[in-house]
């Protein structure tokens, strides 16, 4: 499980220093003012099983002491009550390659991430969600366009999350990803008002999730259809007949 999420991270960093352009050294050396820092987001579950938390804790530390780049942010949150957990920077200096140096520096970090993990998380009261590595996607995605607006020469955050991606919803149970249902179009073509996978119309993001189920279908080679039969307000991808439209 350690190293399955260490190569979460270790991707979460390649894609940071895509992003951010990092990967060219002349590039670096010839800019006429300092870069800024590539950010980094780790989104985790406060509901984890207590089986995965020690490999969540060191692999997170490692990436902290070892792994992160030089000139960068990461921003710890809870994806479910959309609180801050830690945030440390890491300026670029060539102390900074030290792991011993960083553990030093960033200890409180590594002490607020523990005590998040250890804490026992009370859950909030459904009669049929059990709310197992839940956190509240859509809303945390908001929480982040929000509270961290990108500054000029800024580049895209390299975002993680460590949980369920099934959504759960005590107040609004019916909007719960349990039981083999997804939302459908009827939910995605609409404003958040109307449904929290609202997407105003977007129809490139419609045809980003379509494309993705297409590609699903062609990697596990199941002979379904790869458009989706329309119903009002709700579709059915057949490939995963256990799963049915909210």
């Amino acid at each position: 499980m350690s190293q399955t999420i260490h190569r979460f991270l270790a991707g979460l960093v390649l894609a940071g220093l895509v992003a951010s352009g990092s990967s060219d050294a002349y590039a670096a050396e010839t800019q006429k003012e300092p870069a800024a820092p590539q950010p980094f987001i780790i989104g985790v579950s406060p509901y984890l099983d207590k089986l995965v938390k020690d490999d969540v804790y060191r692999s997170i530390v490692r990436l902290l002491v070892e792994d992160l780049p030089l000139n960068s942010t990461l921003a710890i949150y809870d994806a479910f009550e959309l609180k801050t957990i830690t945030h440390v920077s890491l300026p670029n200096a060539r102390v900074f390659n030290s792991p011993k140096t960083r553990a030093n520096q960033f200890a409180a970090a590594i002490r607020d991430l523990k005590q998040f993990l250890v804490q026992e998380h009370a859950r909030p009261t459904s009669s049929h969600l059990k709310f197992e590595g839940a956190i509240r996607l859509p809303q945390f995605l908001d929480f982040l366009a929000e509270n961290l607006p990108l500054a000029n020469g800024q580049s895209q955050p390299a975002v993680l999350l460590i949980g369920s991606p099934l959504y759960q919803d005590a107040k609004e149970p019916g909007f719960s990803m349990v039981d083999g249902y997804f939302p459908s179009d009827g939910h995605l073509q609409v404003t958040r008002e109307k449904s929290i996978y609202g997407l105003t119309g977007n129809a490139e993001a419609i045809e980003a999730i379509h494309e993705f189920l297409r590609y699903q279908i062609k990697d596990h080679q199941t002979g379904d259809p790869l458009e989706p039969e329309p119903r009002p307000l709700l579709r059915r991808w057949a490939f995963a007949p256990q799963w049915r439209p909210l």
